[in-house]
């Protein structure tokens, strides 16, 4: 498998507890301050869970970068997010997710717009067997079913 692109128009409500909603006076780039102007919710527009192949020992992981509305940085650790993107997966993908979540990366990977997040399984690792040998594009799924 190389990606999962699922196609999706949905809302997340956030709690609105991240680090940077925490500590305003924090600076992306030291160009502008952040926070605590956090978004009560984002609209998530595409989550692309992507195949990587460790050059060292050939370990498979997957990462996850979720495309939203809010152009900035407040979202990052905010609590409602990682769970409500892995019930969603879930719900989506329940023969890949099944053991597994997704967990916010580090904070050099996310950017105004795009959220990445690591995939962990259930005992922390992130090496998984392969499901599909192609891309795979799901449209918009009705995630109330």
């Amino acid at each position: 498998m190389k990606n999962i692109v699922i196609k999706l128009n949905h809302t997340i409500t956030l709690a609105q507890d991240s680090y940077y909603t925490q500590n305003p006076v924090d600076k992306v780039n030291g160009l502008k301050e952040i926070g605590p102007e956090c978004p009560s919710s984002i609209t998530v527009n595409d989550i692309t869970i992507r195949r990587n192949e460790c050059d060292i020992d050939g370990d498979v992981y997957f990462d996850m970068v979720v495309s939203h509305d809010f152009n900035g940085w407040e979202i990052y650790s905010d609590t409602a997010v990682a769970p409500e993107l892995t019930r969603v997966i879930k719900k989506v993908l329940p023969e890949f997710f099944e053991t597994r979540e997704a967990i916010f990366s580090e904070q050099g990977l996310q950017e105004y717009g795009l959220a990445h997040f690591d995939i962990i399984d259930e005992d922390g690792s992130t090496d998984f067997v392969d499901l599909i040998d192609d891309d795979l594009v799901i449209g918009t799924p009705n995630l109330a079913a």
